[in-house]
């Protein structure tokens, strides 16, 4: 949930010696990848939803997207009234859907940390700019379940690896 610049210099081992920098920036949900639209499983796939109001401008909500995730074009098209984005977390799966239109956004998501890492961004963000919002969120209890079911495979792989270090570490003593 942290966002931040990488910097990487990369130095070639040949004659003359020449060397590029390369700047990264980090995102706070830099794990999410923008998507088309969701399957009809993700779809189906319960989500809480925070909602934000206040007097803010189609760019400035975009400003804030881009500043969150990564792979936001850089400008809204001309003429767009209200715009909507999908992601889906490249680790867990989990999809997290943003729309937004002048002095509103609504962010979806069936990761409960997701929705915690927007909710911190938006008002760092809306602080800096001296913007007050009124927020509100659902939450669905069955979207941590689900959630927990998503991430389960992941889960019993870590499980079995650790069991099976400590079998390693017991069988080298």
């Amino acid at each position: 949930g942290e966002f931040g610049n990488l910097h990487i210099t990369i130095v070639a081992d040949s004659a003359p010696k020449a060397a590029k920098i390369i700047k990264y920036d980090l995102k706070p949900l830099s794990l999410h990848a923008k998507v088309f639209e969701f399957s009809r499983e993700e779809s189906a796939r319960p989500r809480s939803a925070m909602r934000y109001t206040g007097n803010v401008q189609l760019s400035a909500w975009h400003e804030w997207v881009q500043a969150i995730f990564p792979d936001v074009p850089p400008r809204l098209d001309e003429g767009v009234l209200d715009q909507v984005y999908c992601f889906r977390n490249t680790f867990t799966g989990a999809v997290t859907k943003v729309e937004f239109r002048k002095n509103e956004i609504k962010f979806e998501s069936e990761n409960a940390s997701t929705i915690a890492i927007i909710k911190e961004n938006i008002t760092r963000l809306a602080t800096y700019r001296r913007i007050t919002l009124e927020e509100s969120v659902s939450p669905v209890e069955a979207s941590i379940s689900s959630f927990l079911n998503l991430i389960r495979p992941k889960l019993d792989y870590q499980f079995s690896l650790a069991r099976k270090m400590e079998l390693v570490d017991a069988v080298q003593e």
